[in-house]
């Protein structure tokens, strides 16, 4: 049973789906449901209901199954959420963050970077010698940007990333 309070779950649910989405997804049932239903039973509006029903869809968590009425043609979606694969989902989410993260460590231990006085943006040494170190967009001096911050803030969300990913 996935624990859709736990603050990684629910954090990328809400992401996924957005807060209203997220309350759908805490009052659906573990058996098909039509839309409707879960609308009522959320109580949100059903174009709500059906977009965070659509959005799981997409992202593997709901599958639907539809009847058509044979008096009338009409066709009736049967919905069910099934949340057990992510965990793996996250574990992939994890992985690409990490690898995201030691590009851009590496990309800043590898360059000297400079940054306008007035804060309108941050060069690597070539794009600041190419301007002469002079801010592109408002003309005013480049200053040596001291990255060793950054370096070590980063450096410390891989570490605490590679012991969660251990445990």
């Amino acid at each position: 049973m996935i624990d859709l309070h736990s603050p990684v779950v629910e954090g990328y649910l809400t992401k996924l789906v957005g807060k209203e989405g997220f309350q759908v997804v805490e009052h659906a049932p573990e058996y098909e449901i039509v839309d409707e239903q879960l609308a009522e039973r959320s109580g949100m509006d059903t174009n709500t209901v059906r977009r965070t029903l659509f959005i799981l869809y997409e992202n593997h968590f709901a599958t639907y199954r539809r009847e058509r009425d044979n008096d009338s043609g009409w066709l009736t979606y049967y919905w069910l959420i099934n949340l057990s694969n992510i965990l793996n989902r996250l574990d992939v989410e994890m992985k690409k963050l990490h690898d995201i993260l030691d590009k851009r460590i590496e990309h800043e231990q590898n360059n000297m970077f400079y940054a306008c006085v007035n804060k309108c943006g941050r060069f690597d040494f070539d794009f600041a010698t190419d301007y002469e170190f002079v801010c592109p967009v408002c003309a005013m001096e480049l200053v040596f940007d001291d990255n060793t911050h950054l370096i070590e803030q980063l450096s410390t969300r891989i570490s605490e990333m590679d012991n969660s990913m251990d445990t």
